[in-house]
C-alpha cells in the first residue's frame, strides 16, 4: 500500500507523522477503534488526517465525539454505510453538521471504478454537507487492493492535495 511511501515523503519535509494500525482495521469496530483514537491524544488542531476505505467512517465517528478542529481531513476511497444500514458496528447515521465544525478542510478522493462502490455516488451525500474538494480519478480502483490485484505503492496526487 501507499501508506509507508506517503509517510516517508511527508517526513522528508519535516512533518511529524503518526501511522497507526487501528485495532481491527480490516473490520473496524467502534468499541475498540474509538477508544484507541481518543486515548492516543495524537489528533489535534494541527493534524492532517488521511483515511482510506473503512477507516473513513471511524474517523467521522471520532470527529463527532471530540472537541477538536483538525486542519484537514483527506478521505481516500471512503467506504460509508448506506444511510439507514448498520454495518460492521459502524454508525448508521452521522451528525455531519457537527462533524463539519470539527474540520477546517475536507478532501474526498474517489475512483470511477472502485470495486467496493466507493465512488462519487456513495460519497455525494457526505460531500453535500461537509463540502470541500471532491476528486474523481478515472480508473483508480480502490487505490490499492490486493484482493483485486491492483496494489498501489506510491500516490503522488495525495502530496498535492495535502495541506502540509
Amino acid at each position: 500500500m501507499w501508506f509507508p511511501w506517503l509517510k516517508t515523503e511527508l517526513e522528508r519535509t519535516g512533518n511529524d507523522i503518526w501511522l497507526p494500525t487501528i485495532p481491527g482495521f480490516t473490520e473496524p469496530d467502534l468499541k475498540t477503534s474509538l477508544p484507541f483514537l481518543i486515548d492516543s491524544k495524537k489528533i489535534n488542531s494541527e493534524s492532517v488526517v488521511i483515511c482510506h476505505s473503512s477507516s473513513c467512517p471511524v474517523m467521522l465517528s471520532f470527529l463527532e465525539r471530540v472537541d477538536i478542529v483538525i486542519r484537514q481531513l483527506v478521505l481516500v476511497a471512503p467506504y460509508f454505510p448506506m444511510p439507514g444500514k448498520k454495518e460492521n458496528s459502524w454508525q448508521d447515521k452521522y451528525d455531519l453538521e457537527k462533524i463539519k465544525t470539527h474540520i477546517k478542510e475536507v478532501v474526498f478522493v474517489v475512483s470511477d471504478n472502485d470495486p467496493w462502490g466507493c465512488t462519487q455516488n456513495l460519497v455525494q451525500p457526505y460531500f453535500n454537507v461537509l463540502g470541500g474538494t471532491l476528486v474523481t480519478i478515472k480508473g483508480g480502483g480502490h487505490f490499492g487492493s490486493n484482493t483485486y490485484k491492483s496494489p498501489l505503492y506510491e500516490f503522488p496526487l495525495l502530496l498535492k492535495l495535502i495541506d502540509k
